[in-house]
């Protein structure tokens, strides 16, 4: 019977043939294991009426009825698509979309149901070289895998202390199971090293002193838990919906462009390398008009969200450049700095760039000339900058960032 049927074609469909070829599973779709009591009745009585009654849960927080003939195939199809639960895929293509539970949850930091089922609404089923699995999950505790999903999606907010509302009172420090927070002088100190951005200090704090600084969502791509486990890479963290969606359809337009029949979305990544998948998901066309009558934040905010951790900001501390770090880190606290040290700024604005330095508390990366200006003169002649300098700007400039 197998022989006279295209089962390729039904099991993309959600039809899988079962060892005796008479019979089959049936898969069903259900966008963030979201399914209601009515649902449920009338699942288990079309169990009854075309198979022997059982029901499957699946890894991946759907269900699948077994046993159903295949003369039976077309009834069944159509009953479910009644009850609101159609069969799914299988094969090459996206598969359910798996979520927790979102704000049921205290501990949910996004909207997990809303975004994994517009996610199912855009991509669910597409034909694509090889299978993708999506998972979206509310907050590091991570219910839904999202590290163990070919792209996974977690709600993150990395906490800020106001120092004078804190009074040291080490709740916060208590409730931290990274050990990322400690009291010194009765003010509250984090280790943003240990910190994985779960929220809890912010949500336990009495005085309001813990705030969300930055928040949004982390992505995890390119897991493979079949024949040869790959762990997911960190891709981004703390972008906003919109850049999850583009970089869920880069990737999705990516693996049709580059994959092989049949290769999973991690090999694909190992073959053509982590740095060339980042640069193919972070790069996008932009029309300069677009931010003609945009504010500087947000064009700034845009830049940072597009590339960081990728993105740095060259400043020399003088007045434009103070701005422009103000509002860099009200986007993204850890943005990296870099300050070209020539050995010939005046003394205050080492001392701005210092200050600034301890009191914002900033990622800094200073960069100077190994030849001092004592070995300069001695080699070149004093005043280099004069006589020759295109040479003085190699040494002191164009070296140090080689």
């Amino acid at each position: 019977m197998s022989s006279k049927i295209d089962l390729k074609k039904l099991k993309h469909g959600g039809f899988l043939v079962q060892s005796d070829p008479s019979f089959f599973t049936i898969r069903t779709r259900i966008p963030a294991g979201q399914i209601t009591s009515k649902q449920m009745a009338s699942l288990a009585e079309i169990s009854e009426k075309y198979g022997h009654g059982a029901i499957h849960l699946t890894t991946r927080q759907g269900f699948q009825i077994p046993w159903v003939n295949f003369k039976s195939l077309n009834d069944i199809a159509d009953e479910l698509g009644d009850i609101g639960l159609p069969p799914g895929s299988c094969g090459p293509r996206v598969r359910n979309v798996m979520s927790c539970v979102g704000f049921e949850c205290q501990n949910a930091l996004v909207d997990t149901y809303k975004i994994a089922e517009t996610i199912d609404e855009k991509y669910f089923g597409m034909e694509l070289p090889g299978k993708i699995k999506i998972a979206v999950t509310g907050c590091p505790n991570s219910c839904a895998k999202p590290q163990l999903n070919d792209i996974g999606i977690m709600g993150a907010v990395k906490p800020r202390v106001i120092l004078e509302k804190c009074d040291g009172c080490a709740l916060c420090e208590k409730i931290c199971k990274e050990d990322a927070i400690g009291i010194v002088d009765k003010k509250v100190i984090v280790d943003y090293e240990k910190c994985i951005y779960c929220g809890a200090c912010i949500q336990i704090c009495p005085k309001d002193a813990k705030v969300a600084d930055i928040s949004g969502y982390t992505i995890f791509v390119g897991v493979n838990v079949g024949r040869h486990p790959r762990f997911a890479d960190k891709l981004t963290e703390f972008v906003d919906e919109s850049i999850v969606f583009k970089i869920i359809d880069r990737s999705m337009n990516l693996f049709k462009d580059e994959a092989k029949p049949l290769e999973r979305f991690g090999a694909m990544i190992d073959r053509i390398g982590l740095d060339e998948f980042k640069k193919a998901v972070f790069t996008e066309e932009i029309d300069s008009k677009e931010f003609e009558d945009k504010e500087p934040q947000e064009t700034l905010k845009w830049a940072i969200e597009q590339f960081h951790p990728r993105i740095r900001l060259a400043s020399s501390f003088g007045p434009e450049d103070i701005v422009l770090i103000h509002m860099a880190r009200k986007i993204q606290p850890e943005i990296e700095i870099f300050f070209l040290d020539t050995s010939y700024h005046f003394k205050e604005t080492i001392e701005l760039k210092d200050r600034l330095k301890n009191e914002w508390n900033l990622n800094l990366l200073e960069l100077s000339s190994e030849m001092s200006i004592e070995a300069q003169n001695e080699k070149y002649g004093e005043k280099l900058y004069e006589s020759d300098p295109n040479q003085c700007c190699n040494i002191r400039k164009v070296e140090p960032l080689e």
